[in-house]
């Protein structure tokens, strides 16, 4: 067999490098929850109360964001990487988003929503990054030691 190793170079029955790839399962649920925002975001004519309207886009970037960590974590060596791509990927769909609602009877674009997008954006890495933190101190800790549990 014919393979293309790591160097770009073809070898004979030489099998090719195994990367990580992101799961089905992952990509699946991230595609699923974006196209609930596109789908709530097309919807004319919702009318939250301003504080509901903006517990909900935080939420709901907020999951994006956590999905999209949880489910990519694993392609990215670096974490400035993986945080950099994630609000880059969930700040251009919020601003999509905040545009497309502008197409949409009895809906506008609202800024303030876009804030609140990208707070629920923030709030999903910072709690990713307090749990590697925190877990990073116990694996210190239990080092050498019996491990405390997880």
């Amino acid at each position: 067999m014919i393979c293309l190793n790591a160097a770009g170079e073809y070898r004979e029955n030489e099998t090719l490098e195994a990367r990580p790839m992101i799961k089905t399962r992952n990509l699946l649920s991230i595609l699923l929850w974006i196209a609930l925002i596109l789908i709530l975001s097309s919807t004319p004519n919702l009318h939250l109360s301003v504080l509901v309207s903006d517990i909900a886009h935080t939420l709901v970037y907020a999951i994006l964001a956590a999905l999209i960590w949880s489910g990519t974590k694993q392609l990215c060596h670096r974490k400035w990487v993986l945080i950099a791509a994630c609000i880059i990927f969930c700040s251009a769909l919020a601003i999509l988003d905040e545009l497309n609602q502008t197409h949409v009877l009895g809906r506008t674009g609202d800024p303030i929503d876009f804030l609140m997008d990208s707070i629920g954006i923030w709030l999903a890495i910072s709690i990713f990054l307090v749990i590697r933190v925190i877990k990073g101190a116990r694996w210190k800790i239990g080092r050498g030691r019996a491990k405390l549990p997880s």
